[in-house]
């Protein structure tokens, strides 16, 4: 389940964010968790339609508790240790 969604003002997207539990898988879950990020986000069409992810995305520190994912004139942004990144999405504009 998606822990906050905010939609694209044009109502074509919406960014979700996801606060994965991988304790509760035990000992192979904490050790995912080491090298995962506090959440991800991903970008989806309003008919469902998977458009980005950064869920794999292992190099980056992701959080969704503090500051809120946003969408700013069709790019979706979200927040990460380093600042903000992204993707531009002229379908979500």
């Amino acid at each position: 389940m998606p822990y906050h969604s905010v939609w694209s003002d044009t109502g074509a997207c919406r960014i979700d964010a996801y606060i994965p539990n991988y304790a509760s898988l035990g000992v192979p879950g904490r050790l995912i968790q080491l090298f995962s990020s506090e959440a991800f986000f991903r970008v989806y069409r309003q008919d469902d339609a998977l458009l980005k992810s950064s869920e794999w995305l292992l190099w980056q520190r992701e959080f969704a508790e503090d500051e809120a994912a946003k969408w700013i004139y069709g790019h979706a942004i979200y927040p990460t240790g380093d600042g903000y990144r992204g993707w531009t999405l002229p379908e979500c504009g």
